[in-house]
């Protein structure tokens, strides 16, 4: 039975969900503004395949408190954290404001992604959107 390699249904699940949704490529370290945009962008080919089409369904369950969700944001948080590690490098090479606020900008970063998802942003253009999102940002928080 699955339960031979899954201690439960939320392990399951937390498995499909990391089969559908692959970990972002490392950055390369170029530049903050090509690896913010890569890391968009890689967010943008999953959310258009069938985690797309899957992760909606799966809100509602993700929003009760319980293991399913505490593992799910695990799975986030590791994630963000490559964001978190090129602005902190962006902060200290001086290409980011030394006060930028991390979370706050990895958040302003993958939240018109997340709304286009779930279809709450109808007007919000999906051309270049993970460009315009990172310039936007890096508008706000750049030396």
């Amino acid at each position: 039975t699955i339960y031979r390699r899954f201690a439960d249904k939320d392990e399951l699940v937390l498995a499909a969900v990391e089969a559908i949704k692959p970990r972002p490529p490392e950055p390369l370290g170029e530049s903050v503004r090509d690896d913010l945009v890569a890391i968009a962008r890689h967010v943008t080919r999953v959310r258009e395949g069938i985690a797309g089409q899957i992760m909606p369904c799966m809100v509602p369950e993700l929003q009760r408190p319980g293991r399913l969700r505490y593992l799910y944001l695990k799975l986030v948080e590791d994630r963000r954290e490559i964001t978190r590690s090129v602005l902190r490098r962006g902060i200290s090479s001086g290409e980011l404001r030394p006060d930028t606020d991390i979370e706050l900008a990895a958040v302003l970063l993958s939240a018109p992604n997340t709304m286009t998802s779930l279809g709450f942003s109808p007007m919000l253009g999906k051309d270049e959107l993970a460009e315009r999102t990172v310039d936007m940002v890096l508008h706000g928080i750049s030396t």
